[in-house]
């Protein structure tokens, strides 16, 4: 038996393995054979973590057609080339986009994502990369003749992930309530 200590650095690298062969067994007397011929280790690099969060303006208001702010982040510090975190966007909750507010929720991704440098959006997934570590959207409550009550926006993150490193979400829902004093 034998010991292989991994080394802590700075550098930001993917999973590597240490692999160890056996092969030539030899006996003075009888047949030598080898039963696991192979040994695979595999050292998972901790130095990049990252963590995503979302939070909104708490409550806006349909008559005066307030805006209201999502923000997601991403901690961690600065990505190096090549190594992008990404985190599953779902947008739901009982008010409806077009209709309570606008833009629909998606398209407010979309177009802040377009607008800022180093963050991707392809409907569904947000992608950061370099020092890219915030993506801020607002939508607008619509006022209507409806007599309704409070209605909600909901933004849920899910499916952390990071090419070379560890990804979490810290902060995995945030709701804004639209009021309607009707």
């Amino acid at each position: 038996a034998f010991t292989v200590q991994a080394q802590d650095d700075d550098a930001e690298e993917g999973p590597e393995t240490i692999q160890v062969d056996l092969s030539g067994a030899a006996i003075t007397n009888g047949v030598a054979t080898i039963a696991d011929p192979q040994a695979i280790t595999t050292i998972t690099d901790l130095d990049n973590t990252v963590a995503f969060s979302v939070v909104s303006t708490p409550t806006i208001s349909e008559e005066s057609e307030a805006v209201a702010t999502f923000t997601i982040t991403r901690t961690g510090g600065e990505l190096s080339a090549g190594n992008t975190a990404s985190v599953t966007v779902a947008a739901s909750g009982s008010a409806t986009g077009g209709t309570d507010y606008s833009p629909e929720l998606l398209a407010a991704i979309q177009s802040a994502a377009d607008a800022a440098a180093g963050i991707t959006f392809d409907g569904s997934t947000l992608t950061f990369e370099g020092a890219a570590d915030t993506l801020a959207f607002t939508v607008q409550a619509q006022d209507d003749d409806a007599e309704e009550g409070p209605e909600t926006i909901q933004v849920d993150l899910s499916g952390a992930a990071i090419t070379n490193g560890v990804a979490t979400i810290a902060d995995p829902q945030a709701i804004t309530t639209i009021t309607d004093l009707d």
